[in-house]
């Protein structure tokens, strides 16, 4: 599940970036949690649409190079990371990028 929503993540974050925009996958620990964080220097996202976006509403825009999408990618990860006792967000701004983070919690190895 998480392999499908960070694959998602990072091909919205390409779909809305341009040639030469910078598209960067950290992570690190939090609270205890691991905290996934997907980043582009690309188009961002209004306010008002980043309301929408988590919903299962069907919300799309057209990406960079007028790509078509469902709109239903961001509520599948939504509910995959939920399915998981974890939480998605997202930060940004118009025409600086968006930073998606992923937090779920930590899964000690099996011995």
């Amino acid at each position: 599940m998480v392999e499908i929503i960070i694959q998602n993540l990072l091909a919205n974050a390409v779909k809305f970036s341009k040639i030469g925009d910078v598209i960067t996958v950290s992570n690190r620990e939090r609270n205890g949690n691991v905290l996934i964080c997907i980043a582009d220097t690309g188009v961002g996202i209004y306010k008002e649409n980043q309301l929408k976006l988590f919903k299962n509403i069907g919300f799309t825009t057209r990406g960079t190079n007028a790509e078509k999408g469902t709109g239903l990618g961001l509520s599948i990860c939504k509910e995959l990371v939920e399915l998981n006792k974890g939480k998605i967000w997202v930060e940004s701004e118009p025409n600086l990028g968006s930073k998606f983070f992923v937090e779920l919690p930590r899964v000690k190895p099996v011995s």
